[in-house]
């Protein structure tokens, strides 16, 4: 089931990538959305897959969109998701205890600075969009892989590797 599961992943990003077509686009993005709810654990090698792509953005119904940030977004929801499904459904209070890694308090005062210097700005607009991008979906991708279901870096090294021969070919 791992490699079929795996497979699903990539084929609903493929269709996705190479789609013309919004209902097919939608139709790959929830199925990628479900996929990545059952294994959230493919959803950073994926990110990781995409990153030579991140310039070459989908238009999603008028609006540019890049594969690392849908990624990154989906595998958030699905991450949320499964923990809110595991609040709900057992008594876990461990869940709702805060462990701190070494890299969370400079992380957390970086993203202070980041949020004080996006609001006094001149050029706004600039600034929310660098902010999204190169703090907080920075910031998201190492919450996901420090406290989301990366267990070993392997499988983040093998998506740097598709990545890499994708972007190569």
């Amino acid at each position: 089931p791992t490699l079929v599961q795996a497979t699903g992943v990539v084929v609903a990003a493929l269709i996705f990538l190479v789609s013309p077509w919004l209902p097919l686009d939608l139709l790959s993005l929830v199925l990628l959305g479900l996929l990545l709810l059952g294994r959230p654990d493919l959803g950073p090698p994926l990110i990781i897959a995409f990153l030579p792509f991140f310039l070459h953005a989908k238009f999603l119904a008028g609006h540019p969109i890049s594969l690392v940030e849908l990624g990154l977004w989906l595998t958030i929801g699905s991450l949320l998701i499964r923990w809110l499904w595991h609040l709900l459904t057992t008594d876990a209070p461990s869940l709702t205890r805060l462990h701190l890694y070494p890299l969370d308090r400079p992380l957390a005062i970086f993203l202070l600075a980041a949020i004080v210097a996006t609001v006094f700005a001149q050029k706004q607009g600039v600034a929310r969009h660098e902010f999204r991008l190169v703090f907080l979906e920075g910031i998201l991708f190492y919450i996901v892989v420090s406290r989301g279901c990366i267990r070993s870096p392997w499988p983040l090294v093998s998506g740097w590797a598709i990545g890499g021969i994708a972007v190569s070919a």
